[in-house]
């Protein structure tokens, strides 16, 4: 028994309504020159900076020491430690004898929420970079202002997002240096001499850095995503309408041929 063939018809019609093109046209196309304009370079970008954004929050760690002398000249070492998520168990310092560990504050949940929108807009950014040169040539005019739309409808979320997560990672990174200090304070009380050797904090400072970077550059997408949308063009059609009705108004000057037309004069009044 033989099997039924393919339809291709039915494939051509389907992807000439999605896209206007035949089927194996429209099978094979993609469209990588999106990459140059505005809304896709950026889009590359935003890629880049959300992997910032999260990595270098997500895989600091930071080391000290002290070394204190005590009223009986008897001398102690601590090797302090603080790493990601910057909970009361992530600072730790330790002496010859016992490992301490604890922490007065806990700002887990400002970098887990600074982390987590990093790696939410990574996975976003990178499903658009693949869908981007597929979608221009394969959806009509139509559907790929849909598409846009909600693009634009994420984009604004996401930037959202950003600040908040700056701003909220900006309180946490100044809370979780207040509270290293207090941890230096205390293994330095009631010593007579006292040597400190304080973590690295660019790490946490440069994340903050991403956070609004990484909003401003999102925000200027909006701007480029917004211009594709159907409301873009809403907005524009008004004052498109009243320019060429102004244009229809104004008089058009006569060319040369019209004016020659005009004076010349007829076989009438010649004979007149």
């Amino acid at each position: 028994m033989l099997s039924p063939e393919p339809d291709e018809s039915r494939d051509d019609l389907t992807c000439i309504l999605n896209c206007g093109r035949t089927h194996q046209s429209c099978k094979m196309e993609t469209d990588f020159s999106i990459f140059k304009y505005p809304r896709g370079f950026i889009k590359i970008l935003e890629l880049i900076f959300s992997i910032l954004g999260f990595a270098v929050l997500a895989g600091y760690r930071g080391s000290g020491s002290v070394t204190a002398q005590t009223s009986n000249d008897t001398q102690v070492s601590y090797k302090f430690k603080v790493k990601y998520s910057f909970g009361s168990s992530d600072y730790s310092y330790t002496t010859a004898n016992a490992i301490y560990r604890g922490g007065d504050d806990s700002y887990q949940s400002d970098a887990q929420f600074m982390v987590a929108v990093g790696v939410l807009t990574f996975l976003y950014t990178l499903a658009m970079c693949l869908c981007y040169p597929l979608l221009e040539v394969r959806l009509n005019p139509l559907r790929l202002k849909v598409f846009y739309s909600l693009d634009f409808a994420v984009t604004v979320v996401l930037a959202f997002f950003w600040i908040v997560a700056g701003g909220v990672w900006a309180r946490g990174s100044d809370g979780v240096i207040n509270s290293i200090n207090k941890i230096y304070a205390t293994l330095c009380l009631n010593k007579t001499q006292c040597v400190t050797d304080k973590p690295n904090y660019s790490g946490m400072i440069a994340a903050v850095c991403f956070g609004f970077l990484n909003f401003f550059i999102w925000t200027g997408n909006g701007w480029f995503t917004f211009k594709e949308t159907p409301f873009f063009k809403w907005k524009k059609g008004p004052a498109t309408a009243i320019e060429s009705s102004s244009e229809s108004a104004t008089p058009k000057p006569a060319t040369e041929t019209e004016a020659s037309k005009e004076t010349k004069p007829t076989p009438e009044s010649t004979k007149l």
